[in-house]
């Protein structure tokens, strides 16, 4: 062994950084053997020989690495060489707590933080020992304010499990549908280990105890015939129960992604246009005048288009997709934006071959781009979407 390769608290540094990260997630609980110890391999009288200002020199700066972290930060060993006499040299650097390794690698701050605010949690919960450690990151490096937020969030969720209110109406300052949407990993995680109060629940509103706002159902109708059924009105919103109570005599349903889209398409006699649903197409489902009916889709192009006709078509298999081909996408390349997050899924099992080909185009051909549909041009819109409602 020669002297350049042994471990120095340069060289080790590495392994002290992926052993906090492997471990301090456990060690916010307790968990842990405690002290660590890293061998440094002390040489022998031979390979000290070779080199003995080098030699020296380790020697010395472990001795002024223990100075600074602390006496028995490094353990000694005596050896007694024939040639060099006797010699005190570092034989491992041992590592007493979390606390200790955090400040060897310069994350202190970070950890004391994490500590002190997971033991305030399992102060007032106990019962979430089994779920603080996965969130280590994220009580490390919370904003003050923010991470205040989520505690008074869920200790008003607790103490009012079936308030029944809307999410705005929360007197939680900061705390809308938005942020509990954006959260909603973290409650369901968090409320689903305190069930035994709460009770099990899967569904994010249920399991806070809110209220849900009505799924609205925008449409537009031209019809004379159909307008009978809504008041003479073009442009209905209304909840999607009480649009399933009508019983009115419609042909073809004809499903917009956009709103802007579908208010501009002028529906033909016996056609309603239902638009602006984006995922939430399964609110259809409960419509009974949807069903045996013609029933046509247009979207975005791009990967969540597909992903949410692939929806459409698992509830209503006569779906027929409009706008949504490989041309139409070609054709109007000079229109494409940035899809930042696009669908993960290899295969959408109720896509036809053509919509199957050309949805895997965007993951190998087209990869992040998108066709908003509102950038088709119009008059070829309204040749596609006239053809089929004729």
């Amino acid at each position: 062994m020669t002297p350049d390769i042994w471990p120095t608290s340069a060289s080790l540094l590495p392994r002290w950084k992926a052993r906090f990260a492997r471990n301090a997630p456990a060690w916010l609980v307790g968990k842990g053997d405690w002290p660590l110890s890293w061998p440094l391999q002390p040489p022998t009288e031979k390979s000290a020989a070779l080199d003995t200002t080098r030699t020296a020199d380790w020697v010395r700066s472990w001795r002024d690495w223990d100075r600074r972290h602390g006496e028995e930060a490094v353990q000694w060993t005596e050896c007694n060489w024939p040639r060099l006499g006797r010699q005190r040299l570092p034989k491992s650097v041992n590592c007493h707590s979390p606390a200790e390794l955090a400040s060897w690698i310069g994350e202190s701050a970070r950890w004391r933080r994490a500590k002190a605010r997971a033991d305030s949690v399992l102060a007032r919960w106990p019962t979430l020992v089994s779920v603080v450690p996965r969130h280590f990151t994220w009580l490390a490096d919370e904003e003050e304010n923010e991470f205040r937020r989520h505690l008074v969030a869920l200790s008003w969720i607790i103490d009012h499990p079936h308030s029944g209110l809307y999410p705005r109406q929360l007197p939680i300052p900061g705390v809308d549908s938005k942020w509990l949407e954006r959260r909603r990993a973290w409650l369901k995680q968090w409320l689903g280990v305190l069930a035994g109060e709460l009770g099990p629940h899967d569904d994010l509103y249920a399991l806070l105890g809110l209220r849900r706002l009505p799924a609205m159902l925008p449409m537009r109708v031209k019809d004379p015939a159909l307008r009978a059924w809504v008041g003479g009105l073009s442009h209905v919103e209304c909840p999607a129960a009480e649009a399933a109570t009508l019983r009115w005599p419609i042909r073809s349903v004809l499903v917009v992604e956009n709103r802007q889209s579908g208010l501009a398409v002028e529906p033909s006699d016996g056609v309603v246009v239902v638009m602006a649903l984006g995922y939430a197409l399964d609110e259809l489902a409960s419509l009974p005048w949807m069903s045996g009916v013609r029933v046509g889709y247009w979207s975005d192009l791009d990967t969540h288009g597909f992903a949410m006709l692939n929806r459409m078509r698992a509830h209503f298999p006569q779906t027929e997709s409009l706008l949504m081909d490989a041309d139409t996408m070609s054709h109007h390349h000079e229109f494409w934006v940035p899809e930042p997050d696009p669908h993960p899924a290899g295969l959408l099992p109720n896509l036809t071959p053509e919509e199957q080909a050309t949805y895997q185009r965007f993951h190998r051909d087209w990869k992040g781009k998108r066709l908003e549909q509102e950038r088709i041009g119009w008059p070829y819109v309204l040749s596609i979407i006239h053809s089929w409602m004729a």
